[in-house]
């Protein structure tokens, strides 16, 4: 337990060190955050070199092939160049970025940036599948960096009902500069929004499904707590079929336990009791990997660790040092590095609250204490051959 408290300690202390790079004599323009569309251009920037600029985008995320005068209507964007990449298998863009030809709201309050993404977006309204941004388009969360950049989330909903894996992140920065990125949907929906089975049924047809195919183990009452589960989870949603002909269809979305280790989701079509989809969503305990963009725009990876029941800590157990024979993350340890929130405290004063995730992404304050911790530690080890800070691991 010393370690950890040395650890946090410390950890605590790096989480200021972003903020010096808000210094002026800090030469910040020459960090080019983002792509820059060319600013000569009359109409959109459709290709190739948009896509090789965006490195972190998966190479299957390739322009669709067009014209621009065949995707976008060409008025709007007269005086707002803009560049966009495709999903070829839906036809909706997945990226889009440019430089801001008119003033936004402010970005310091949670309204403000509101209005501001939802501005921005009606701008983009011709090239997205959606017909009101503002009932379409829910914000889940805001949120503005120490680079002062306003990173917005939306979830799309159709109906009032989320469409699933439909959700959109709207990144506006303080020149100007905007990135769009995410999923959206054209929901081609020919079914009632109210469903003929019942969430309950729902559940009972995903259990019967895991019971045939899987061992079933029942969970002890210590194990629901821990696990947050007492039976099948279920969510209303919209789901595309794959394939050329996109069908929506209305189904329940639905989370079973078959034992304290597997996870198994299942959506089940919420007017025929059909199984659309199942799939194994078991998380694995332990040290894992997560990338994320820090304060300064650049793609870092750093160490996190996943718990039993799902959650992920901002903690490296990945190295050297660490003990994991007598350890029991992420309650009690020897040897790792921890980054917390120390709630405006001094560092005398040790009340702190651990940092979590459910999904395993991190704001880019996160990334940047998280990597810069890491960062400390390596050159200690690689420099001057110290394990840990009392040198015994």
């Amino acid at each position: 337990m010393i370690m950890r408290r040395i650890s946090t300690l410390t950890t605590a202390l790096i989480l200021c060190l972003p903020a010096f790079s808000q210094d002026p004599s800090f030469d910040s323009k020459k960090k080019e955050l983002l792509p820059v569309p060319p600013q000569a251009a009359p109409v959109p920037v459709f290709s190739s070199q948009a896509h090789q600029h965006h490195t972190s985008l998966p190479e299957s995320f390739a322009p669709m092939p067009g014209t621009p005068s065949e995707l976008v209507d060409r008025s709007i964007h007269q005086q707002l160049p803009v560049s966009v990449i495709y999903d070829p298998a839906t036809g909706s863009p997945v990226w889009i970025s440019g430089q801001a030809g008119e003033s936004l709201p402010p970005l310091g309050t949670h309204e403000g940036r509101i209005e501001a993404a939802y501005q921005r977006l009606e701008v983009l309204q011709s090239l997205l599948p959606v017909e009101n941004i503002r009932t379409e388009l829910p914000v889940e969360s805001t949120e503005l960096d120490g680079m002062q950049i306003a990173h917005i989330r939306l979830q799309q909903v159709s109906n009032n009902l989320p469409v699933r894996n439909a959700q959109v992140q709207v990144h506006l920065y303080p020149d100007g500069k905007f990135v769009v990125n995410g999923h959206m949907h054209s929901t081609n929906i020919t079914v009632s929004e109210t469903p003929t089975i019942d969430a309950f049924s729902a559940g009972q047809l995903a259990l019967a499904e895991v019971t045939e195919h899987r061992h079933v183990v029942a969970l002890s009452q210590e194990h629901q707590e821990l696990l947050h589960y007492s039976g099948p989870q279920t969510n209303l949603v919209w789901y595309q079929m794959p394939g050329v002909i996109r069908e929506t269809r209305l189904a329940w979305e639905v989370t079973t336990r078959p034992d304290f280790v597997h996870r198994w989701e299942y959506l089940i079509d919420a007017h025929t009791g059909e199984t659309l989809l199942e799939y194994d969503h078991t998380c694995s305990i332990g040290p894992k990997k997560a990338t994320g963009t820090d304060l300064n725009g650049q793609t870092q990876t750093i160490d996190v660790f996943q718990a039993p029941n799902g959650t992920y800590y901002l903690l490296d157990a990945d190295k050297q040092m660490y003990n994991g024979s007598q350890s029991q993350l992420p309650n009690a340890g020897d040897g790792f590095i921890i980054t917390a929130d120390w709630q405006n405290n001094t560092p005398s004063n040790a009340n702190y609250s651990e940092i979590t995730s459910t999904n395993n992404s991190w704001s880019a304050l996160e990334i940047s204490a998280h990597n810069n911790s890491a960062i400390s530690y390596n050159y200690f080890e690689s420099k001057h051959n110290h394990l840990s800070i009392d040198a015994n691991g």
